[in-house]
């Protein structure tokens, strides 16, 4: 992966980020962490909105099988203090997990894997879901 295309992950990253925390609301998101017993931060967005969100931006980024790949570890990761759009939202907490590491963030990794499922014609091989279950190719 080029350097040009790293940059371009980050950036949909971010981007990504910043759209998710402004659909989000603090009282839902203090609702699900407490439902879900959750220890990661929630934003406080729905599933239909995380999806929207998802979809705007693969539609116009047109990435390659490794740079899906890299916003989906990108997406599932803590935010980092180099991200912009931390700080831009008021999460549940103050997103500083054990020994003072960032917390990961729910709807960052709902993102991850709607960006794995909705790629899923540019990841291509080796897998494929029968009637439910993940079988190898032959």
């Amino acid at each position: 992966m080029t350097s040009d295309s790293r940059y371009n992950v980050q950036t949909l990253a971010e981007a990504l980020d910043r759209d998710l925390r402004a659909r989000g609301s603090s009282e839902r998101a203090q609702k699900e962490k407490a439902y879900r017993k959750s220890e990661l931060l929630h934003y406080g967005v729905s599933v239909p909105d995380t999806r929207a969100v998802v979809r705007t931006a693969l539609r116009t980024a047109k990435l390659s099988h490794d740079e899906v790949i890299d916003l989906a570890r990108t997406l599932w990761a803590a935010p980092t203090p180099s991200d912009d759009s931390a700080g831009n939202a008021e999460p549940t907490d103050t997103g500083a997990g054990p020994a003072g590491h960032p917390t990961p963030v729910h709807e960052r990794r709902a993102a991850a894997t709607m960006v794995l499922i909705q790629s899923k014609d540019r990841l291509g091989g080796g897998m494929r879901i029968s009637s439910g279950a993940y079988s190898a190719r032959r």
